[in-house]
């Protein structure tokens, strides 16, 4: 079998449940490679006062949201960025965020369509789309956690206080990580909990490493977390829910910042000493890869089985729902899904994809399975260090 590459975008959308139904109808006529949803959670801290109690009081407050995950040829990109800005109100930085990666689309040779008039036609319908005011900001990082169910929230309060952005949360379950602990993996839950932040590019080491701190993850069995490259977006920045004194916010007033310097370096928060050799502890792993393995139900464990026989240290699953018949998508396809997540290092992309390959990922027969890859330039976890090691 012949593979191809072909460059792709990414574009994540995480809206409240109430502006889902909008959002969802903006893509029609957009010509999207792919797209699936999954249900999630975005966490906030809300300032309230007791009564007969002077000082104020803090807690977690969720709210329900939907994560949309969407694929587009990288010409149409800032179109369905704004288009889907417009429809879910998203530029009034307290509606939700919505983020663009650049990833590699595996597929075989035969599978590549044409779709030169059909891409034409979604960027026509995408052109067409109504225009706000707004500027996408374009030096961002991401920043996902995966941690064992119920401490999601830790992670999560540690974000808000630093000031990053409101942290969107989902559910998976964990394959291998918890393997590798031996004895270890039975206090340790397959249920996993997933903690998305995106955050100024040139913080997220600073506050990658603030999030292993204070969730210590440096003891077994506690999480993983990486990092990925973002190209440009708009975020939910309203950490705080309290009474308002003033005309504006301040999320409103830092995002009219952030569009006046055209992007986050003014609200810089490591110096460059913290991210000096002084600060190389923990110690990150680096030149990774993200694989998104995409497939039917039923058909991931043995992927992913053959992946870890070819050095993937674990993976992640999800339970997806397609978003109507795409190119790769038929309509007569189940809309269950289920998004396995693998960080694996560079070295070892072509071991791993052979064995993808072996296991009949895109065998003649099975349709709906999907490959991305993506860089991942630094990762953590917890490793055993050997005797007489620092």
């Amino acid at each position: 079998m012949t593979w191809v590459n072909r460059t792709v975008c990414r574009i994540t959308c995480q809206v409240p449940r109430l502006l889902s139904p909008a959002v969802r109808s903006a893509l029609e006529g957009t010509g999207a490679l792919a797209g699936f949803t999954q249900p999630g959670r975005t966490v906030q801290i809300r300032e309230r006062k007791l009564p007969f109690y002077p000082a104020t009081v803090t807690d977690l407050e969720e709210n329900l949201c939907d994560i949309l995950q969407l694929y587009y040829p990288p010409e149409v990109e800032q179109r369905v960025l704004k288009r889907l800005i417009s429809a879910g109100g998203l530029e009034m930085a307290d509606r939700g965020s919505i983020y663009s990666e650049e990833a590699e689309q595996l597929l075989p040779a035969l599978a590549l369509p044409a779709g030169a008039e059909e891409k034409n036609e979604a960027e026509a319908a995408v052109e067409a789309s109504p225009a706000k005011r707004f500027s996408l900001v374009t030096d961002l990082a991401g920043i996902c956690c995966i941690l064992p169910r119920g401490l999601g929230d830790v992670v999560a309060r540690v974000a808000l206080e630093l000031g990053t952005c409101v942290p969107a949360i989902s559910f998976g379950t964990g394959t291998g990580w918890r393997d590798r602990l031996g004895l270890l993996r039975v206090a340790i839950p397959a249920e996993k909990e997933l903690v998305t932040l995106v955050v100024p590019h040139h913080d997220a080491e600073g506050l990658a490493r603030r999030l292993v701190e204070g969730g210590r993850l440096s003891q077994p069995g506690r999480g993983f977390v990486y990092l990925y490259p973002i190209r440009r977006g708009l975020l939910n920045i309203q950490l705080w829910i309290g009474p308002q004194c003033h005309a504006a916010s301040i999320n409103q007033v830092v995002a009219a910042v952030d569009a006046l310097w055209g992007g986050t370096g003014w609200r810089r928060r490591f110096s460059a000493e913290e991210r000096g050799p002084l600060y190389r502890i923990p110690r990150f792993q680096h030149d990774l890869l993200e694989l998104t393995l995409i497939c039917p139900e039923g058909r991931t464990a043995g992927l992913v089985h053959a992946a870890m026989e070819a050095g993937s240290g674990g993976a992640t699953s999800q339970r997806v729902v397609r978003l109507g018949a795409t190119e790769a998508e038929p309509e007569e396809l189940p809309a269950g899904r289920e998004l396995t997540t693998m960080v694996i290092p560079a070295r070892r992309r072509e071991s791993v994809l052979a064995a993808l390959r072996g296991a009949g990922l895109f065998a003649e027969g099975v349709a709906g399975s999907l490959l991305y890859v993506a860089p991942a330039p630094l990762a953590y976890s917890y490793t055993r260090r050997r005797m007489g090691r620092p």
